[in-house]
């Protein structure tokens, strides 16, 4: 079964995850064996939870303590540069010294 919480596949009759300890009870039943999606050799990790893609160890990540697919991982992540007002330290006291 995956967990509706995190998305890692418990086997077996669990009543709670043994990754974030949260409740079966609504969680999707999984076939008894599933793969990875990407790589169909590989056994699953869990389920995506932005997704739905079922994946392995090598495709899958936690984030925010749920279980992300590496192609949502790296949607997820975001370069940018520091904008001006970022990137100057804040002064927060004048010590006595007007501008």
């Amino acid at each position: 079964m995956f967990c509706p919480r995190c998305g890692i596949y418990n086997p077996g009759e669990r009543q709670a995850c043994y990754a974030c300890m949260g409740p079966l009870a609504g969680g999707q039943p999984a076939p008894p064996n599933p793969r990875c999606e990407i790589h169909p050799d590989n056994p699953a990790l869990g389920k995506c939870m932005t997704c739905g893609r079922v994946s392995c160890f090598e495709c899958a990540s936690m984030m925010d303590n749920r279980l992300t697919c590496m192609t949502c991982a790296a949607g997820a992540v975001t370069t940018s540069e520091p904008t001006e007002q970022q990137s100057k330290p804040k002064r927060r006291f004048s010590f006595g010294r007007k501008k």
